[in-house]
């Protein structure tokens, strides 16, 4: 029985009509958006000072090109682990052909990339990639690009 009363109370709460307020002229809204809450959030005060950056910086300059010849794409720097001999003209060259994302140039290009999921101590130089991925990778023959949950990673060494 209170199972019934409290069924019919969550279904009459639910069908009900939503409240309906009075309707607000633009000098009320205006008056809203002005709330001086907000205000201090476009205030620049004089201890703050701007970021200084250099004049040359890019993403291709902050960035590693991979290319196929066709397509290429961008991970950071440092994101490459390890390059084989016979694949160093993939690597590093001018942007050529079109720009592809990342997970699109990797699933065109499986025969000669591959990835290593890295954590953030990892990719920090906290904790070092184990000598045996290394040797692993020299015998696999492909390139080897750092990757947290699927997206390139830089690696501090």
């Amino acid at each position: 029985m209170k199972t019934a009363i409290l069924w019919i109370a969550l279904v009459g709460s639910a069908c009900a009509e939503p409240t309906v307020s009075e309707p607000i002229s633009a000098q009320q809204l205006l008056v809203k958006q002005q709330n001086q809450s907000l205000a201090h959030l476009t205030q620049v005060s004089e201890t703050d000072q701007p970021v200084p950056r250099s004049g040359n910086l890019s993403i291709i300059s902050q960035s590693e090109i991979l290319h196929d010849g066709q397509f290429w794409t961008l991970v950071p720097k440092g994101a490459v682990l390890f390059v084989p001999e016979k694949k160093k003209e993939n690597v590093g060259a001018r942007p050529v052909g079109t720009l592809l994302q990342w997970r699109d140039f990797l699933t065109r290009n499986p025969a000669w990339i591959s990835t290593n999921e890295t954590s953030f101590d990892q990719a920090s130089g906290d904790s070092p990639i184990p000598a045996e991925k290394i040797e692993f990778w020299k015998k696999q023959g492909r390139v080897i690009v750092a990757v947290h949950q699927g997206g390139p990673i830089s690696v501090a060494r």
